[in-house]
This record gives structure tokens, sequence and C-alpha cells, in this order.
């Protein structure tokens, strides 16, 4: 799959004891992302020319939102 080229916001999940609760911390944190970090921020906006993904190396999730300057 291509990712589009671009500007994203990206958020780390610290490693977790298990499967079931690294699931869990992914999903705690794009509820953050959407519900607290996008309506605090004065900076950025979401771009809807990218695309959101996850990416998972070793121990830890990051969750990247594309972003565009306000």
């Amino acid at each position: 799959m291509d990712i589009p080229a671009g500007r994203y916001a990206v958020f780390t999940i610290k490693s977790q004891e298990t499967p079931e609760k690294v699931a869990d911390a992914v999903r705690d944190g794009w509820r953050y992302v959407f519900t607290e970090w996008l309506c605090t921020q004065k900076e950025y906006k979401i771009s809807h020319q990218g695309m959101c993904f996850e990416c998972y190396q070793g121990e830890e999730a990051y969750l990247y939102l594309p972003v565009i300057d306000l």
C-alpha cells in the first residue's frame, strides 16, 4: 500500500503487557487524538489528503494522523 507523502502528527503508544492491552492502548490513543488533541489544536487541523495509519515497531506502536498548518 502506498501512503501519501505529507505532514503527519505522530503519537507513540508505549509497550504493553499483552496483545489485548496493546489493542486497548491503540484504541485509547485514537480516541485521545480525535476527541481531545484535535479539539485543542491551534497549529494543525486534519488533512483529508492523507490517511491515518498505525505502525508497529518492536514493543511500541505509532499512530499517524495527516495534518496541515492552520
